[in-house]
This record gives C-alpha cells, sequence and structure tokens, in this order.
C-alpha cells in the first residue's frame, strides 16, 4: 500500500468526522494535524471514533484485519497516534 493511499483513507474518516462538527471545530486535512495531545484535534470519544473507522476502511481495503492499537504500539515512546504523518507510518509498517 503506498502513503498517499494511506493519507487519503486518513482523510476520510476525518471527512466522515467533520460532518458533525461546526466551522470552528473541523479536524484539518493536513499530514501535519496534531491528533492526541494539547494541541490535537481529536478528543478521548473522537479517538475512539476515529481509530475504529480507521481500521473498518483499512481492512476493506487490505482484505485482512488489522489492529493499530496495541501494547506494543501504546508504549512506543514515539507516538504513532501523535499526527497524521506519523500514524501513516505506522500503518505502513504494520502492512509491510
Amino acid at each position: 500500500m503506498e502513503r498517499a493511499k494511506v493519507i487519503s483513507v486518513i482523510y476520510e474518516v476525518f471527512d466522515e468526522m467533520n460532518e458533525d462538527r461546526d466551522a470552528e471545530s473541523l479536524i484539518p486535512k493536513s499530514e501535519s494535524t496534531v491528533l492526541l495531545g494539547r494541541d490535537g484535534s481529536l478528543d478521548s470519544v473522537d479517538v475512539l471514533h476515529f481509530i475504529s473507522n480507521l481500521e473498518d476502511r483499512l481492512e476493506d481495503l487490505l482484505g485482512d484485519e488489522i489492529d493499530l492499537v496495541d501494547e506494543a504500539s501504546v508504549a512506543l515512546e514515539n507516538s504513532p497516534y501523535k499526527s497524521v504523518s506519523t500514524m501513516a507510518d505506522f500503518i505502513l509498517k504494520k502492512v509491510e
């Protein structure tokens, strides 16, 4: 899978999530968009929705199950959940 396709799938999830948001709280579609943390675009409920929908879309594309949250990924010093860019890199490593 190409990185551009992974980014596109992430943005598709953002589009779906943005349907329920007002203009001031839209999740920006940028590789530098911070997902989690103090400056993050997602709150705790959003994170669950985002990960679940992202896994579903990736599974449809890959034809195989993918888990984006596990003990190893949560324990990584450089969180794969920090930004769109780090999430895309993490997904690419998972599907290699």
